[in-house]
């Protein structure tokens, strides 16, 4: 019994996963952000026009110029959206910047504990959630960019087939297919610039992605931690992602969700032997530390009723348990930890004195 009031139980079971390590995310909410802003390009500052030497005058002379000028916009194009890409990644981390300011203040402020509410946490919490919208449709604009960089793309394969087919037009002098090479060559180095930049586009799309959505459920967490008024720490689910902790290998219990066999240890025991039983922070942890073990972990919540006693308080303490289970499993939900991960079920137990929770993690 923690005090009084609180009969929340970690048991045993909790012990025996490999000693229950320290929480690599006990730190912060979440890592570095994952923009990172460098300076412009000289690869993709490739505007210059080519010193192909004199006109020659015959037909392929002209369609070289033609083909030289298409060429000298593309990488103007190509230039811009460079420039592009670098204004939204110093975007995207100055607002993650400003959201790591407003995450931290929260987070101190839990820490040393205080009110559950308070509202200059919950205006605090706002302009974190606003700031992770900001660089959510950051990643919109890089969409939008990597649409436009693949019609580069496009013009640029047009341009090395156009040149490579001019080869063959007849009336050209040596003088243009010596020109024709240095184009091709252009053309070429041209491309490659391209497809490093839609690769860097995609691979930023990808890390921003994946930051925004662990964020948003860091955010949801630490939502729940300000209405309760202390700190819990980041998503449940994003804890389990960034473990480098082994799966164990063995089962830790085998029973149905729904049928917990005498013996079976929970994880988790929680007595509402009280109305305002406080076991959220002691529930966090324990799921925390599961999940350290085994990122891959389900949970059961069973609600659990006395066996014994009159048809009418048998019903009654099952109904209620019932509810309680319902709450603990919505508690979960709020703390990050996925819908499909979590079952509900209940069973009665001739060793309950009244409704309780057991968690059993599989």
């Amino acid at each position: 019994m923690l005090r009084s009031s609180l009969t929340v139980v970690l048991a045993v079971t909790l012990s025996a996963m490999a000693g229950c390590a320290s929480d690599p995310m006990t730190a912060g909410t979440s890592g570095e952000p994952v923009a990172q802003v460098a300076a412009a390009d000289s690869r993709f500052v490739t505007a210059t026009d080519l010193n192909l030497g004199a006109e020659t005058g015959t037909e392929v002379g002209r369609r070289v110029r033609s083909l030289q000028s298409e060429l000298v916009r593309l990488q103007q194009s190509l230039g811009g959206h460079a420039a592009r890409l670098d204004e939204i990644r110093n975007s995207s981390v100055l607002n993650a910047q400003e959201y790591y300011g407003l995450v931290a203040a929260i987070s101190a402020r839990l820490q040393i504990g205080t009110t559950p509410g308070n509202p200059i946490l919950v205006s605090q919490w706002s302009e974190a959630q606003l700031e992770i919208e900001t660089i959510a449709a950051d990643i919109t604009r890089l969409n939008n960019l990597a649409a436009q960089v693949a019609a580069d793309a496009s013009i640029a394969s047009f341009l090395i087939d156009s040149v490579r087919a001019t080869y063959g037009l007849s009336g050209a002098v040596e003088e243009d297919h010596r020109q024709l090479a240095q184009l091709e060559d252009e053309v070429n180095r041209t491309t490659v610039n391209v497809d490093r930049l839609l690769n860097e586009i995609a691979e930023d799309i990808g890390r921003q992605t994946a930051y925004v959505a662990t964020e948003r459920a860091n955010l949801q967490t630490l939502q729940l931690g300000i209405s309760n008024g202390e700190l819990y720490g980041s998503a449940l689910n994003n804890r389990a992602l960034i473990s480098a902790a082994p799966a164990l290998a063995a089962p830790l219990r085998t029973a149905a969700p729904t049928a917990p066999v005498a013996g079976d240890r929970p994880l988790v025991l929680i007595r509402f032997d009280d109305p305002n039983v406080e076991y959220r922070q002691q529930l966090y942890q324990a799921i925390s530390a599961a999940l350290s073990q085994r990122p891959n972990a389900l949970f059961d919540v069973i609600a659990i009723s006395p066996s014994a006693g009159d048809p009418a308080t048998v019903s009654l303490s099952a109904n209620q348990a019932r509810g309680y289970a319902e709450s603990v499993a919505t508690t979960l939900l709020s703390m990050g930890l996925p819908d499909p991960r979590i079952s509900v079920g209940s069973a009665q137990a001739f060793d309950a004195a009244g409704p309780e929770v057991r968690v059993f993690v599989r």
